[in-house]
């Protein structure tokens, strides 16, 4: 008979406490491997979000203004405009700040005049060419326009953006040379004092309009939570959409989102006439909590600070 020999129990007991030994590696490396990528999953999911943030910012408040009636001009536009309720410093793009949130006016589409009726207070801009009519939408009653009253190009301190509502949405209607183009409407506030004949009369065709709507923009709470939201302020009753998130619920400089507000000194103000930039800082957080070597497990957050200068405002 062949002899067979088995393994003796010291050799056992070493194989045994070799292959725990090697399991125990093996699992460590893989938890090791797998708490590193959430943790950059975690980490690269932050960073879009406060990018994304701070370009949709940015680009939102890009385009805000200021003083659209200026202390210079207020003097020239009192004679062209006599009896109105003109003021130096009125009608800014930013209708109301606070730490953490803003209503301003957002830009919405961009045209040019080629045809002014004081009559029916109709306002046609170019729909053809390189000159035609831009909008991110069709534009309804609820929004705004502003028209660029300017009468005499030699002179820029007389200048100023008229603010008007739409009476009725805007139809094709060419312009007097037949090429394409959009009539609106319009409705001059009767707080202004101003009619449509007395503005048109100190307007050029060719002058440039803007369509814009009231928008909020805000950190909220929600699902225990914090997000950036945005709504139209020109449609009752719109609620708060979220745009990105989530953002941080803390307090301070641990919030989510955080807006400061400078002059044209550069020094912090709470008055939305004496705005010239504003300071976005974003703070987002992670979906889950993460663990990294050293650390106990935790929700990651990261923070991005950008600025922003209004249209007609030199950078800080």
């Amino acid at each position: 008979m062949t002899t067979r020999r088995g393994f003796t129990l010291v050799e056992l007991l070493i194989g045994m406490v070799l292959l725990l030994a090697v399991g125990a590696v093996t699992y460590q490396l893989l938890v090791n491997t797998q708490r590193v990528t959430r943790s950059q999953a975690q980490h690269v999911g932050m960073q879009d979000n406060v990018r994304s943030g701070a370009l949709i910012v940015a680009n939102e408040l890009r385009e805000v203004g200021y003083d659209q009636v200026t202390a210079t001009a207020l003097p020239l536009l009192q004679v062209k405009f006599p009896g109105s309720a003109l003021a130096a410093g009125i009608n800014p793009d930013l209708i109301a700040i606070g730490p953490d949130s803003i209503t301003y006016r957002a830009m919405r589409g961009l045209g040019f005049t080629c045809q002014l009726t004081a009559g029916t207070s109709d306002v046609v801009v170019r729909n053809a060419g390189a000159m035609a009519w831009q909008a991110t939408r069709t534009l309804t009653t609820s929004d705004s326009l502003m028209l660029y009253v300017e009468s005499d190009p030699s002179i820029a301190g007389d200048d100023m953006w008229l603010t008007v509502g739409l009476a009725n949405a805007p139809v094709a209607q060419n312009c007097p040379d037949g090429t394409a183009g959009i009539r609106f409407r319009i409705g001059i506030p009767a707080a202004l004092a101003i009619t449509a004949t007395t503005a048109f009369n100190n307007m050029i065709a060719g002058g440039p309009v803007r369509a814009f709507e009231v928008m909020q923009m805000k950190s909220y709470v929600s699902g225990g939570k914090a997000w950036l939201g945005m709504r139209s302020k020109s449609v009752a009753n719109t609620s708060l959409e979220p745009v990105l998130g989530p953002l941080s619920n803390g307090a301070g400089t641990a919030q989510g989102l955080v807006l400061t507000y400078t002059d044209a000194s550069n020094v912090v103000t709470a008055v939305p006439n004496n705005v010239r930039s504003v300071q976005v800082s974003l703070r987002s957080v992670s979906d889950e909590v993460v663990r990294t070597t050293g650390r106990y497990a935790a929700v990651d957050s990261l923070t991005l600070t950008t600025r922003v200068a209004l249209r007609n405002a030199l950078r800080p």
